[in-house]
């Protein structure tokens, strides 16, 4: 299992990699469009059980939480219908009380190969997540367990709502096929999401 001692430098870096391998994966006459998604998910198998003061109860499953995307997709001039896409993220979920959190956290970097028809899109592709971590404070202090980086299946539809100016915004929903092991248990992450997107 890797180690990052600061994670959100390492997106950055990986952003930036992913930036720079965009302009040189891209051929003369392809277009290269930067990319930014953000949603919600939920599925999977349950990881943490919550059980409040006042009696209600949250389950916190291995495929939930809000997730943020960014990166770039490239049109191959030899045939326009084609789209692949490269995007890095952080997707997490957190309930908070009174007298303590939890979250559930990992960073993302997707590839995904798109088909374009005139109005939507559909692609399939794959998803490695790193760092996932499940973190409590307050009460919940005793929940700090990091799970093995992990390597998944994922396939988006993507609903164009038209271009403005300089952009073109659309929705989509991404079904998500993963497991994480902590300490040698497995637990499904597998999830459907939701997210409204946006390229220029």
């Amino acid at each position: 299992m890797c180690s990052y001692s600061n994670p959100v430098k390492y997106l950055i870096a990986v952003v930036l990699s992913i930036v720079i391998s965009g302009s040189a994966y891209a051929k003369e006459g392809d277009s290269i469009f930067l990319v930014g998604q953000i949603g919600i998910a939920t599925g999977g198998d349950q990881l943490v059980g919550l059980t409040y003061s006042d009696g209600t109860t949250e389950d916190i499953d291995g495929g939930d939480g809000d997730y943020l995307n960014v990166g770039f997709f490239v049109k191959p001039f030899s045939d326009r219908n084609f789209e692949t896409q490269i995007t890095a993220g952080f997707k997490e979920h957190k309930s908070e009380a009174t007298n303590g959190t939890v979250k559930w956290s990992r960073y993302t970097v997707d590839l995904i190969q798109f088909y374009r028809f005139e109005n939507f899109r559909i692609g399939f592709g794959g998803t490695y997540h790193f760092d996932p971590k499940v973190k409590g404070t307050g009460v919940a202090s005793s929940l700090n367990e990091t799970a093995a980086d992990t390597f998944g299946l994922v396939s988006e539809i993507d609903w164009f709502l038209g271009k403005r100016e300089i952009c073109e915004v659309f929705l989509g929903f991404k079904y998500t096929n993963i497991d994480y092991e902590f300490n040698g248990r497995k637990f499904s992450g597998d999830s459907i999401g939701a997210h409204f997107g946006i390229y220029f």
